[in-house]
């Protein structure tokens, strides 16, 4: 009797569930961007795109500052009149555009901290995002209300000219917007609906999605959104801990992810596409391969992550350096952390040392 209770729990133990994987985060350093720390005082956390710098824009000391990377040194900061939302480099890293609730635009110098033009909004800013090739910069302002009907515009500007060249309308808050990686595709996200635009027919309305849950059909509201790296998918995460990812060919819900209950602030891919993550209003960032995430045949609720790393605190953003070795995040607790995204098979991480090195051989080419 003895042997075949051994033999079921053996045969048990050996049933596969998710693929096997060793990546993990690692911390290196906490610093306080925000004095104040309360609900939603770091807003965002952006890397520069060489990697040497991070931008973070804080809630309630209305600060914009600039980090190393190595060390977590402050290089600068400005102070502006209000929340700010968000911060980002612009795709060369020379400037950083940063909007918020003073419903104004800032274009920041990067290596200096100067702030180098201005554009001043009808309402707050509450999103932005370039487009890779650098030549728009979309900020997305928050609702309005007129004769019981929303309104929530967003502004394509020109770059480097900042000037005007679209509004679109998005009807709520632009809680999200992103560009696709070949920058023929905007995207604008805020309630229940995500909308896409054309760049290449002046950003005309190209397709509506609206995010319903399948089976309790009630609306899903939305506050981030991403696409991934090889453009095939989109990605969003809101209320009710609820990550939707539909296909850019059909725009068809390819996967519905519910696990945590808690807000989803941000979705994030790691730069090689291999891995989603996402943090909100659990202590934890959560990592996914995105192969188990398209392909298991699990409910949502039974997968395992690659890595879940316990943060302390709620965070506003995530975001990987463009070589995917590190990824920093923001949180409500006043703080921004680096991380270092590590693999315990070496042979991995030569690979990927080997793929930095080629990246780094062919931009000193150039």
């Amino acid at each position: 009797m003895r042997t075949i209770v051994l033999a079921c729990l053996a045969s048990l133990i050996a049933v596969p569930t998710m693929a096997a994987d060793k990546t993990r985060l690692g911390p290196i350093w906490t610093r306080i961007a925000d004095m104040n720390g309360e609900f939603g005082s770091v807003e965002s956390a952006e890397f520069s795109p060489d990697g040497r710098m991070i931008v973070s824009a804080t809630k309630f000391d209305n600060q914009i500052i600039a980090w190393r990377t190595s060390d977590g040194a402050e290089l600068w900061r400005v102070s502006t009149r209000g929340e700010v939302e968000h911060a980002m480099f612009a795709p060369d890293g020379s400037v950083i555009a940063a909007g918020g609730e003073d419903a104004m635009t800032r274009i920041i110098d990067a290596e200096t901290g100067e702030v180098l033009k201005t554009h001043n909004h009808d309402y707050s800013v509450d999103s932005l995002t370039w487009s890779p090739d650098g030549k728009w910069l979309l900020v997305g302002e928050e609702d309005y209300k007129v004769d019981n009907k929303r309104y929530g515009q967003a502004q394509i500007f020109s770059w480097p000219e900042f000037e005007i060249v679209a509004e679109i309308e998005n009807n709520y808050t632009n809680n999200g917007v992103a560009f696709s990686p070949d920058n023929r595709l905007a995207a604008t996200t805020g309630k229940g609906r995500i909308r896409i635009w054309d760049v290449e027919n002046n950003f005309s309305l190209m397709q509506e999605i609206k995010a319903r849950h399948p089976e309790t059909r009630f609306a899903s509201d939305l506050v981030s959104i991403n696409f991934s790296p090889d453009g095939k998918y989109i990605v969003s995460g809101g209320f009710r801990g609820v990550i939707h990812i539909w296909d850019t060919e059909n725009y068809e819900l390819v996967r519905l992810m519910e696990h945590s209950g808690d807000k989803i602030e941000v979705v994030d891919f790691s730069p090689d596409g291999l891995y989603l993550a996402h943090a909100g209003h659990s202590t934890d960032i959560w990592m996914w391969k995105m192969d188990d995430v398209l392909n298991s045949e699990l409910p949502s609720d039974q997968m395992e992550p690659v890595h879940r790393a316990w943060a302390n605190d709620h965070a506003e953003d995530l975001n990987f350096s463009r070589n995917g070795r590190h990824l920093v995040s923001a949180h409500q607790d006043g703080t921004v952390r680096l991380w270092v995204v590590m693999n315990d098979d070496p042979d991995v991480n030569q690979k990927a040392n080997d793929a930095l090195k080629h990246l780094q051989a062919n931009q000193s080419g150039n």
